[in-house]
């Protein structure tokens, strides 16, 4: 399996949907954070390893994620990031709140300049995936929409950082309703490997009537471990080439959704060796309208079966014409 170091020694990370209390999650030293869907708070007071995301979660509305590893977790804060770590792995969390008086991408570049630089300093430099959620993200219009400037900021905090495109992780980015900016992310120390659908256009290549500045993310990630390694799939949607497919058609667009995800594993099953199709064990469905629930979860149901564990959660899609969009965990 292809990294860009001889040999990883990376500790497992894995991913996991959990209706328990957060305080019995917790009590697991292995867990590096919970991330809770809902009307929260679900600890009081609030405690680091149990971060509110924003948003609902539709078909099960007290469901928490839970990132785990092999190993006891050291964790910690430290000026404005909440940090979980192992030897080789960390994830940090960061939270903030809008300032009125600065521009919406000049806030996001320095959060991500300084979030790259924190990850540096604590010996964990390359990202492997990056979750980020605001408040209106299709407000505003032309470049000033907040998704475009948000994608202008993080390219430059990307380019102060010096992080190259080839280095661009798997990235989701949602409309959230708890008034904040959230930036979770996984780094590592030894690498990953980044992959591109084959039937879109990568993202950082969009042409410039998409902002100012193209987004700054591959279609997934494989971080190796010592249990082999996780896939991590981006945030997909229905998007051949650079175009949004099917527009106001909830299932034309769960057409093409569906048929990325499946282009894309394919694509790394072959990258990758692996001796059978890439599979999801885990998916996060975004809705942009609760409506579509009924026929949203049919349609997963009837592609992924019965078992396959899914979040349905109410969230705003990065663009204003999107419906629907899902992401994946694959452990391998």
């Amino acid at each position: 399996m292809p990294t860009d170091n001889a040999q990883s020694q990376n500790s497992s990370i894995g991913c996991k949907f959990s209706l328990d209390p957060v305080e019995q999650i917790l009590a697991d030293n292995r867990v590096f954070v919970v991330i809770a869907y809902g009307n929260g708070p679900y600890v009081n007071p609030p405690i680091p390893r149990c971060v509110e995301s924003g948003l609902v979660c539709l078909n099960q509305p007290d469901i928490k994620e839970v990132w785990y590893s092999d190993r006891p977790v050291e964790y910690g804060i430290e000026g404005d990031y909440y940090w979980a770590r192992t030897e080789s792995i960390i994830l940090a969390v960061l939270q903030i709140s809008e300032v009125s008086d600065i521009e919406f991408s000049q806030q996001i570049e320095l959060q991500y300049k300084n979030l790259l630089e924190f990850l540096k300093s604590q010996g964990y430099p390359r990202l492997a995936r990056v979750w980020n959620t605001m408040t209106d993200i299709n407000q505003g219009a032309g470049d000033l929409e907040r998704y475009k400037q948000f994608c202008k900021g993080r390219y430059q905090g990307f380019e102060r950082a010096g992080y190259e495109t080839q280095h661009f992780p798997a990235a989701s980015a949602l409309g959230s309703r708890n008034g904040k900016v959230v930036i979770n992310a996984i780094a590592c120390r030894t690498g990953c490997t980044h992959f591109e659908n084959p039937q879109q256009l990568s993202a950082y290549c969009y042409p410039r009537e998409y902002g100012p500045q193209s987004p700054s993310f591959a279609r997934a990630t494989f971080l190796e471990t010592t249990d082999s390694g996780i896939v991590f799939l981006s945030g997909t949607a229905s998007i051949i080439g650079h175009e949004t497919q099917n527009h106001g058609d909830i299932e034309g667009q769960m057409s093409v959704m569906l048929d990325n995800l499946g282009k894309l594993t394919e694509s790394i099953t072959g990258a990758l060796k692996l001796e059978r199709q890439l599979k999801p064990d885990l998916l996060k469905v975004y809705l942009r309208n609760s409506d579509d629930l009924e026929l949203v979860q049919q349609r997963i149901r009837g592609h992924f079966g019965s078992q396959l564990p899914v979040a349905y959660l109410h969230a705003d899609i990065c663009r204003a014409d999107l419906l629907v969009e899902a992401e994946g965990i694959c452990h391998l």
